[in-house]
């Protein structure tokens, strides 16, 4: 699926014995898909969501992916990511979520700190992935093949959410904690079931790195965890690693349902 541009470029990966060849790694696809379209989700307590609604070109209903961003981060930080994701077939959310880039509430009192969340509106960003997984089904997402990829908070906050929406069929969590922003996912971990799980972090960002270990022991159905070199944090990670998007999209490959 992924394929490598040149005999060179295939040299100097067998020079350098990269891990991720030796895995069976591929590079990544050109980009060659249409631009993102803006979509903004409404939340019923008065939020205004920006996103981006990557749409691939497929003659069936495509899987969904609902990409959630780092706090103090926001929507763009998918931008590769997805579109990388669009040229092998899925259709992707990306938003900015509440307090984040352009979303927009007239009632928000986080605003006045500076800080985009207090730890109860924490809960209120949980509710509102259920605005992106709607869009997704209505814009033709197959629903049962829905994802979630979600990155440091936002990887805690997809796993919270899928324990509590059994439609979501997968979770990807690039460097996640023990417990953000006061949502602790220790418990969640035993509560998922046997959901596919696939955890990703960086050896140098020792606290995502430790918790990924804890909730893979702590997983109790099919799980992964996948360690990078350095400590680039969350989407970061998927900059500073090539290999790191496809390895994430030939995970979920087979656990989608035909």
């Amino acid at each position: 699926m992924f394929q490598m541009k040149s005999h060179t470029a295939l040299l100097w990966l067998l020079i350098l014995g990269l891990p991720a060849l030796q895995a069976g790694c591929k590079r990544t696809p050109e980009l060659t898909g249409l631009p993102p379209e803006e979509v903004l989700l409404e939340t019923s307590d008065g939020f205004s969501l920006p996103g981006d609604l990557y749409v691939p070109d497929s003659d069936v209903p495509p899987p969904g992916l609902i990409l959630l961003h780092m706090y103090n981060s926001d929507k763009t930080a998918w931008k590769q990511f997805a579109r990388y994701a669009q040229e092998e077939g899925f259709l992707c959310v990306a938003y900015d979520m509440r307090g984040h880039g352009r979303s927009h509430s007239e009632n928000w009192k986080a605003k006045s700190s500076g800080d985009p969340w207090r730890d109860e509106d924490v809960l209120d960003a949980l509710d509102d992935i259920r605005y992106a997984k709607n869009l997704l089904v209505a814009r033709g997402a197959d629903p049962e093949n829905l994802f979630v990829v979600g990155a440091s908070i936002g990887a805690n906050l997809g796993l919270a959410y899928a324990n509590g929406d059994p439609d979501i069929q997968g979770i990807v969590m690039l460097s996640p904690g023990l417990i953000y922003k006061n949502l602790a996912i220790g418990s969640t971990i035993t509560e998922i079931g046997d959901r596919p799980l696939l955890f990703i972090s960086a050896e140098g960002d020792s606290y995502a790195a430790s918790s990924s270990a804890t909730l893979k022991d702590k997983a109790s159905g099919y799980s992964e965890l996948r360690t990078y070199k350095g400590s680039a944090h969350g989407t970061d990670l998927l900059d500073a690693h090539s290999t790191a998007t496809p390895q994430i999209l030939q995970w979920l490959a087979p656990i989608i349902s035909k």
